[in-house]
């Protein structure tokens, strides 16, 4: 495991020499754990933040006060959380050599191991994809899909190899996304969860560790920064920009137009890929350990900081920019005050989930910040809009499944 050894060595020698600092961040919460924090999942509906610790297992976190409410030790080292939008009482880890577990949190006081795959590599990062499938970055094992249909006896029913080891997954619409170490990223159609094949690949600057999806793929590439890449043709997925930091990036996670970075040795990095071709960091926070796991919600960043357990970031972009073109007039009146929860109405005329094809008529929406940067997708029903920053936001709305601009209406988040 010599290439993981390397960032960690020069994980250390990057935090001997810097210093704390931040820019437009500031620290809202902390909780200490007893292991190695390396992955974090925020499941905002159930008001809990899981983390997965090492070799402490995996730690269930209270959202409201950052106090660590529960815990499951696992027989290997936990170094990724992830879990399933429809099925938040189930958590799945990746376990190093034990493979995928599939944790009960229906009681997050008391979680629970249900059931156990074992993957032939080393189990570093998970992805849950539709239908209950999990997709594990199983270093030298390469990408591995598991069904966790019966969450008591999960079974693999897929595989692809990789030319690298694989230590990230993302999966969104019949791809999955791999960080793949000196091979860069390695696009996987997995349309066919039972035989998974890659399609596509993008050689990156350096060791590709970490990846997500959002409107582009982000990769967190060690030495080489964040790197944008378009994968709108998935045989020949090219890079558009990429930004430098000042440690490894070891893990990213995206919203909007802004890409997270967990920077082992440097902390948060927050960079702003509005322009794809010349994405710019425009806020950081220096933590105390060393960032090697991140989820972004909103404008607030949850970072498993290793030896310093969970730190919990928000983001403040500075200056504000009124819009040129009010629309005021256009908007019915609703609630100009939130306080922790945006509700959106569910009927035919109002919000559907955004990305998804409105089956019912339905809507979809957008929610801005006063630069009009999209900050967070709107949902029918209840929105969890309390890890924002206070401030002013704009709820923008689109019509029917063409997402074309129409009515904006302000709203003003408090806590």
């Amino acid at each position: 495991m010599k290439k993981l050894v390397f960032i960690m060595i020069t994980g250390v020698l990057a935090a001997s020499a810097a210093h704390a600092d931040s820019l437009n961040c500031r620290l809202v919460g902390h909780c200490s754990t007893p292991g190695n924090a390396e992955g974090v999942e925020l499941v905002y509906t159930r008001g809990i933040i899981l983390v997965a610790d090492g070799d402490s297992g995996l730690r269930v976190v209270s959202y409201d006060s950052a106090v660590e409410i529960g815990h499951c030790n696992t027989p290997g080292e936990a170094h990724a959380v992830a879990v399933y939008p429809t099925r938040t009482n189930l958590a799945f880890v990746a376990d190093d050599t034990c493979g995928l577990l599939v944790i009960s949190i229906a009681d997050p006081a008391h979680p629970a191991i249900l059931g156990r795959c074992h993957t032939p590599g080393t189990a570093l990062a998970v992805a849950i994809g539709p239908y209950g499938y999990a997709y594990v970055a199983d270093m030298d094992g390469g990408l591995r899909v598991i069904s966790a249909a019966d969450s008591t006896n999960p079974v693999e029913v897929g595989f692809c190899g990789t030319p690298d080891w694989t230590c990230g997954v993302a999966v969104k619409a019949g791809f999955a996304y791999m960080a793949d170490e000196d091979s860069g990223l390695r696009v996987i159609s997995i349309q066919n969860p039972a035989n998974p094949v890659e399609v596509g690949h993008c050689r990156t600057a350096n060791l590709a560790y970490g990846v997500c999806t959002d409107d582009y793929v982000y990769v967190a590439d060690d030495l080489g920064g964040l790197r944008v890449i378009s994968a709108a043709d998935s045989s020949d997925p090219l890079e558009l920009g990429s930004c430098s930091t000042p440690g490894n990036a070891y893990a990213v996670s995206a919203n909007g137009h802004h890409a997270f970075v967990a920077d082992y040795g440097s902390g948060l990095r927050v960079i702003s890929t509005s322009d794809s071709s010349h994405p710019v960091e425009v806020g950081y926070y220096d933590t105390p350990g060393y960032a090697c796991g991140i989820y972004a919600a909103g404008t607030r960043a949850y970072i498993a900081d290793y030896n310093y357990g969970l730190e919990i970031i928000d983001y403040n972009a500075a200056g504000v920019e009124e819009s040129r073109k009010p629309q005021a007039s256009s908007c019915k009146r609703a609630a100009t005050i939130v306080r922790g929860v945006l509700r959106l109405g569910v009927d035919s005329k109002q919000y559907s989930a955004y990305r998804a094809v409105p089956s019912d008529g339905g809507r979809c929406g957008q929610l801005l910040d006063v630069n009009g940067r999209r900050v967070a997708a709107l949902h029918a029903g209840v929105n969890d809009v309390s890890g924002l920053a206070p401030g002013v936001y704009f709820v923008r709305q689109a019509s029917g499944g063409e997402r074309t601009a129409s009515p904006v209406r302000k709203v003003v988040i408090q806590h």
